[in-house]
């Protein structure tokens, strides 16, 4: 599509440059380059869009390097370019700033234009790697290095990013294998309604269980998004779900709502609609709730927020995850008409046991107004993060409809959940 050498031709290519370089004792540059923004332009404009921007990039990539340089496309939107016989320091920069730029350059969509802009690692034969891939790895570390710090740039590798590279680069292997192993499992905690305690629902967490051990949710959640591994492990999390909730209503608990975490940017997979779509034509969604945080409201998430009111169509109930955690807009909360809203735990205060009841105080008009708020938009209100008592009733009296937190119990397997459900009453 690119008319630009494939991951392997490029390799080959690259061994083929290291082997002269080591006869003539000079050194040679590799670039890793990955587009910025090439997603959500492919994602908004569709793949025909998306194909003519790789086209575009990959000629403007060849443009800013010499005729004796290598250009190949190593990934979906990821570039590599071998810059031969020993440029100088100074002569690389002046590449690399040229890349950059003409990365960045607009490009003209339909009646649109975008700016694409890319990340830039470097690695140097044979001062950093002496190997094809080895360099491929040490550039790829560089490279992700920038994007973490904004993107737009490049770097130039260092050891520091080698070993980081590693640390992903292993725990991405793990996770691949985990999936693979059947070693992640869904837990569950319980959420009861304020006046009486009945059970009303149990929202779903995913969780690790490696080598007998829990991994914490944030040692992997924010690496699986990091990494693009987000969207099999939120796959996999409803193929789970799905066979936890048929457990449910055979033992007798079809009553119970099941609340469900996705991002936006899972939100904006068209394979997680489609699949909740089939839910809708055999097991229905009535009973299941997708809690969204408040970042869906932002307007680069549209295609996210589309998802979400095609699932309340299908029947799917809506709930705003951390309400109050500073994206939502009050217009927009209204017109999505959310079932539940979530109190985000910072109105709750500190964690401290010590200074929660006295913050509970001087925050009370403030958790009232949330509330009130809810209420008035037609929604039912959860308050999560309950540790106590003291807590629970303040909650309580303020207007929240349901609670949820350590006070009531910790999230646990199926099999545990089932004992704990055991003699309560489920609220219909």
């Amino acid at each position: 599509m690119t008319e630009k050498l494939n991951r392997a031709a490029f390799t080959q290519g690259v061994d083929r440059e290291l082997a002269r370089a080591a006869r003539a004792g000079t050194e040679v540059a590799l670039v890793w380059i990955d587009l910025d923004r090439f997603k959500s332009i492919n994602d908004h404009f569709g793949h025909e869009a998306g194909d003519m921007v790789l086209r575009t990039c990959a000629n403007r990539i060849a443009s800013a390097v010499r005729q004796t340089d290598l250009v190949g496309r190593i990934g979906g939107d990821e570039f590599g370019v071998l810059l031969t016989n020993g440029p100088t320091e100074g002569e690389l920069d002046v590449i690399l700033e040229r890349l950059v730029a003409v990365l960045a350059e607009p490009i003209a969509i339909r009646d649109a234009e975008v700016s694409v802009g890319a990340s830039l690692g470097i690695a140097l034969y044979p001062r950093d790697e002496s190997t094809a891939d080895g360099l491929l790895r040490a550039a790829d570390a560089a490279m992700y290095e920038v994007k973490r710090n904004g993107g737009n740039d490049f770097a130039y590798f260092s050891v520091k990013m080698n070993e980081a590279a590693e640390l992903r680069h292993t725990m991405r292997r793990l996770v691949e294998q985990g999936m693979t192993n059947g070693e992640f499992e869904v837990f569950y905690q319980p959420i009861v309604h304020t006046n009486g305690g009945q059970v009303w629902g149990v929202e779903s967490l995913i969780r690790w269980r490696r080598n007998k051990e829990i991994v914490p949710a944030a040692e992997f959640i924010t690496f699986c998004q990091e990494s693009g591994q987000i969207r099999a492990l939120g796959l996999l999390t409803l193929g789970l779900l799905r066979s936890d909730i048929a457990a449910l209503r055979d033992a007798g608990h079809s009553a119970l709502h099941v609340s469900v975490n996705f991002s936006a940017e899972q939100l904006a997979d068209s394979h997680l609609a489609s699949i909740l779509a089939q839910w809708s034509a055999t097991d229905g969604l009535e009973r299941v709730v997708i809690e969204i945080v408040e970042s869906v409201f932002l307007p680069s998430n549209a295609d996210g927020l589309a998802t979400v009111q095609e699932l309340s169509a299908l029947g799917a109930g809506i709930s705003i995850d951390d309400y109050g955690s500073g994206y939502s807009n009050i217009r927009l909360v209204k017109e999505l008409s959310p079932d539940f809203v979530k109190l985000d735990r910072t109105f709750l205060g500190p964690d401290s046991e010590m200074e929660r009841v006295t913050v509970l105080d001087v925050d009370r008009a403030l958790i009232r107004s949330a509330i009130e708020m809810a209420h008035a938009i037609g929604a039912e209100v959860v308050a999560e993060g309950i540790e106590d008592a003291a807590t629970m009733q303040a909650v309580t009296d303020l207007g929240a409809d349901y609670i949820q937190g350590y006070h009531i119990a910790r999230p646990m397997p199926l099999a545990d959940l089932l004992l704990w459900l055991d003699g309560r009453t489920t609220a219909g």
